[in-house]
């Protein structure tokens, strides 16, 4: 029976840090190890505050229905997860008035809640509550989305675009998108583009986040051409190539296997002496 609050503060040291997922993980198995579990409000409270921070929204919801008294900081974690489902006007009041609480966490947690609250008071026009956020957070990158609106929506618009156009060429697909679409909506809405070409550049941007939700074929850490280690090749009698060739499927460069790992279905289709396809052809960064 003493496993639930070694457990529970177990779970709070994984949070501070800024690891929800493990948090979560670990929060999950105490409903095995002690029945109390299942009915203890901080447990669930703290397991709900973790799905947030992983972007697990259904688990997250559990935060509105906890039995706990109001206090500053359930206050802050509801206003949070009403951020996390798009409503910022919502939001952007509790954000605000709990802001000092913010501050006071680890910054592990801290770095964690930091951009999703200074978007919800960018998106929710409070600028008074993110300018104050934005001088005590600092010159930080994760926050140059909501540096951006707010420079925006007070006329600095060269200080906006630079701003989107960092963030376009940045690494985080969802604020690079937001980056890309914003700045081609700035530019429409200052002269700077007319509608054809805004419209050409949102086509474009949207072929780009296509292409970069494709997972590249290197993603296991090998540049796409690298020199295959040596090994004795299975040539194939059609071609002579040491290739494995289908129509279906086809390694982005050609590698030598040995004889012994071909798959049956090759060795099936080489004994028939098939003719080798056509390879299928990849986009840039596919």
């Amino acid at each position: 029976m003493t496993r639930l609050p070694l457990r529970r503060a177990a779970g709070e040291t994984l949070l501070a840090l800024g690891l929800p997922q493990e948090a979560q993980s670990l929060l999950g198995l105490a409903p095995g190890e002690d029945p109390q579990a299942a009915t203890d409000p901080h447990l669930a409270a703290l397991t709900a505050m973790a799905a947030l921070l992983s972007g697990r929204l259904p688990q997250a919801m559990a935060l509105r229905s906890v039995t706990l008294p109001d206090t500053d900081e359930l206050t802050f974690w509801r206003s949070a997860l009403a951020a996390a489902l798009g409503d910022a006007r919502a939001a952007a009041p509790g954000l605000a008035a709990t802001m000092p609480l913010l501050f006071d966490y680890p910054e592990g947690l801290r770095n964690r809640l930091l951009p999703m609250v200074a978007l919800a008071l960018a998106e929710a026009e409070n600028p008074a509550a993110l300018h104050r956020l934005l001088e005590r957070a600092g010159p930080s990158p994760d926050l140059a989305l909501p540096r951006a609106i707010i420079a925006e929506s007070e006329g600095r618009v060269d200080a906006a675009l630079a701003e989107y156009d960092q963030l376009a060429e940045g690494r985080d697909r969802r604020s690079r998108a937001r980056g890309l679409r914003r700045a081609i909506e700035l530019r429409l809405a200052t002269g700077r583009l007319d509608a054809g070409q805004a419209a050409r550049a949102l086509g474009a941007t949207l072929l780009h986040g296509a292409m970069t939700r494709r997972k590249p074929a290197f993603a296991s850490g090998s540049p796409p051409c690298a020199k295959p280690p040596a090994m004795p090749a299975a040539p194939w009698p059609c071609c002579g190539r040491p290739r494995l060739c289908s129509p279906i499927a086809r390694p982005r460069c050609a590698r030598p296997l040995p004889a012994p790992f071909l798959p049956r279905w090759a060795r099936r289709l080489r004994s028939q002496q098939s003719p080798c396809s056509t390879p299928i052809p990849i986009a840039a960064g596919g």
